[in-house]
C-alpha cells in the first residue's frame, strides 16, 4: 500500500518547492509523501462534482465522526457542542495565548519545540519560560521535575503542551498527566495542548488527552485534527475540544473575525477520515513503525545518536559529534531536513520519514554517504 511515494513534485508542494531544481530529497516539513486514503478522495470528488462552493457550516455527521473517533482512539467521551472549529491548530494556541497570556506572568512552553509553538509568546510580548527535555529510558522526554518546579514556583499564566511532542515524538503517560492535572488545578493554571499527532502513536501505548483529565477538563483546550494522520493539512481544518462552557464562549469571541472559516472540503475530508479511515490508519501506523525501526537500525553505531520515539513520523537526530553544520552537510549529500536551531536545539536535525518505501530507501543511502563524510569534533 505504501511502496511508492505520492508524486508531489507537480502538485505545488511547499515541501518539494524548497529544493526545486536540486537533487535534494525534502524530508523536513511535517506532512507525508503518502497518498490519502481513497475514502477521502472519493468523498472530496463527490463534493466537488456538485459544482458550487459557497459558504458552508459544519453538519451533524462530521461532529458525530469526531466524537466517535475520539472515543475509539482515546477512550474519551466528548460532546458535539464541545468542538470549536479552526483552520489549524496554530490559530488555536494563539487564541489561548490571547485568552490567558499575561505580560506580568510567564507562559510555559516545552523546548525543543516546533517553531510556531516555540515562538507563540513573541507576538504578544509575553514572558516565556522554557522547560527542557532529558534522556530517560533511552528516549527524549520532557523534564517532569523541572516542569513541576516551574509550575509551582513561577505561578505561570498558561502552560502550552505539545503531546505527542514535536520534534522528539514523546508521549505523556497517564500517571504523568494525572500529576500535571493535580498541580495545574491547585495553582489555577490553564493548559492548551497541541495534540495534532495524537493518532500517530506507533507503539502500544495509550495517548492521554489533556481535556480528559479530571482537574484539567474545566481549564483546558485540546487541539486536534485529521490533517497529520491522513495527510490533508492543505485543506485547512482543525478543531479544539473545550468542555468548559465559559472557556468555549471566550474562545469563540477571540477567534471571531480573525481566523476565517474552516474550509468545507476540510470538513468533508475530516468526516471521511474519521468515519471510514480506520483500516488505512492501522496500515499506516505499521508502515511508519517499520520505517522508524529501520532508521534506528541504520543509525546504530554511527556518529548520529538517535533514540526512537513512540509517536509521530519525525526522527530527532543528534548530530553534535559533527564538526560541520549538519543542515548544510545533509543538503550537500542530497537530504533536506529541518534544522534543530529552529526548535531551540542547535546540532540536532529533524527527519520526516513519512513517505513511501521507495523514497525512504533512497534517503537511507544518502544518509549513509552523509555520515561517512562528516568530520567529527
Amino acid at each position: 500500500m505504501f511502496a511508492r511515494s505520492a508524486p508531489r513534485r507537480e502538485a505545488h508542494s511547499m515541501k518539494w518547492a524548497r529544493y526545486e531544481g536540486r537533487d535534494i530529497l525534502p524530508m523536513w516539513v511535517a506532512d507525508m509523501d503518502i497518498s490519502s486514503p481513497v475514502e477521502i478522495t472519493d468523498a472530496l470528488q463527490r463534493r466537488v462534482s456538485m459544482g458550487h462552493f459557497g459558504y458552508a457550516k459544519p453538519w451533524d455527521g462530521v461532529l458525530e465522526a469526531i466524537c466517535d473517533w475520539v472515543a475509539y482512539r482515546h477512550q474519551w467521551t466528548i460532546q458535539p457542542e464541545w468542538i470549536v472549529w479552526l483552520p489549524g491548530v496554530i490559530q488555536g494556541f494563539h487564541a489561548a495565548q490571547k485568552m490567558w497570556g499575561r505580560p506580568d506572568r510567564a507562559t510555559v512552553v516545552q523546548s525543543p519545540n516546533y517553531p510556531p509553538l516555540r515562538r507563540v509568546t513573541e507576538k504578544y510580548q509575553h514572558a516565556v519560560v522554557h522547560v527542557g527535555s532529558a534522556l530517560s529510558g533511552n528516549r527524549w522526554r520532557t523534564d517532569q521535575e523541572q516542569l513541576h518546579h516551574i509550575l509551582q514556583q513561577e505561578k505561570p499564566s498558561l502552560l502550552h503542551l505539545c503531546n505527542p511532542s514535536n520534534p522528539e515524538g514523546d508521549i505523556w503517560t497517564a500517571k504523568e498527566m494525572l500529576r500535571l492535572a493535580d498541580i495545574c488545578a491547585a495553582q489555577g493554571i490553564p493548559v492548551c495542548s497541541d495534540e495534532i499527532h495524537a493518532d500517530l502513536v506507533l507503539d502500544p501505548m495509550p495517548h492521554s488527552p489533556v481535556g480528559a483529565q479530571p482537574g484539567l477538563n474545566e481549564q483546558s483546550i485540546t487541539l486536534m485534527a485529521a490533517s497529520k494522520t491522513f495527510n490533508v493539512a492543505g485543506l485547512a481544518c482543525a478543531f479544539a475540544i473545550v468542555p468548559n462552557t465559559q472557556i468555549r464562549k471566550t474562545l469563540h469571541q477571540v477567534l471571531a473575525y480573525e481566523t476565517g472559516e474552516v474550509n468545507e472540503l476540510g470538513l468533508v475530508a475530516t468526516e471521511a477520515a474519521f468515519r471510514h479511515g480506520r483500516a488505512w490508519h492501522g496500515a499506516l501506523l505499521a508502515h511508519l513503525k517499520d520505517q522508524r525501526d529501520q532508521l534506528a537500525q541504520h543509525l546504530e553505531g554511527t556518529s548520529i545518536r538517535y533514540h526512537p520515539a513512540p509517536a509521530t513520523h519525525l526522527a530527532w537526530l543528534d548530530c553534535r559529534q559533527w564538526a560541520v553544520d549538519p543542515a548544510e552537510h545533509f543538503e550537500a549529500h542530497g537530504l533536506g531536513l529541518s534544522d534543530g536551531k529552529d526548535f531551540g536545539s542547535p546540532g540536532f536535525m529533524r527527519l520526516n520519514f513519512a513517505c513511501g518505501t521507495d523514497l525512504f530507501q533512497e534517503a537511507l543511502q544518502r544518509l549513509t554517504q552523509a555520515i561517512a563524510q562528516a568530520p567529527l569534533t
